[in-house]
């Protein structure tokens, strides 16, 4: 069932209007004003899950936003589509590594968050830390973890992201994320699971 749940969402994300880029500096997502790292690889994560997740977002001086996400990681693919409470897809992005697809509804690009960032603040709340510390020596920062909380550290120890979890394993409960120069926060609600090692 979930590898035909994979293939459907597959389809919807090639189908439709797309950006399909390689270059390396397109394959960055943003952590402060005008600073960005690069995506840890599909490979990273250690195993394949596939997530149905809600996601509720606050912005300064912005109404909250609800956005349905289904999460798909495999070592060779990160796919995340982000739906409407109607079914409808809003956004998408396919991530292989060395390739990045997204897609955003029409007329929806000023008012939806960029499908990379989405997938990006999901890679900080939950790839192994060890993933995330090679691009960010490389500008200097550096991420900790303690039983329930990960912190974001710029280069003179600032903090950046903080993410706190309810528990552990963090799919089994929610996530706390806030992003602090960048002014934004949400909720993650990981609403079905299925994993393999």
């Amino acid at each position: 069932m979930r590898i035909i749940s994979y293939i459907i969402l597959l389809l919807l994300v090639s189908s439709c209007s797309s950006f399909n880029v390689s270059h390396t500096d397109v394959l960055k997502a943003q952590v402060a004003p005008s600073l960005f790292i690069e995506l840890p690889k599909p490979a990273q994560f250690n195993k394949s899950i596939n997530v149905s997740q809600l996601l509720t977002i606050d912005r300064q001086g912005v109404p909250s936003k609800k956005l349905l996400v289904q999460l798909q990681v495999d070592p060779q693919h990160v796919v995340l589509a982000g739906f409407s409470s109607w079914g409808s897809r809003l956004l998408s992005v396919e991530y292989t590594g060395t390739n990045i697809k997204t897609y955003v509804m029409f007329g929806l690009s000023e008012q939806l968050p960029k499908p990379k960032q989405v997938l990006f603040n999901l890679m900080l709340a939950i790839w192994p830390i060890a993933s995330l510390e090679a691009p960010l020596q490389k500008i200097g920062w550096k991420i900790q973890d303690t039983h329930l909380k990960r912190l974001l550290l710029d280069e003179q120890n600032h903090t950046v992201v903080k993410i706190v979890y309810q528990t552990k394993p963090v799919l089994k409960g929610d996530i706390l994320f806030e992003n602090i120069p960048l002014h934004y926060k949400i909720k993650i609600q990981t609403q079905q699971k299925e994993s393999k090692a």
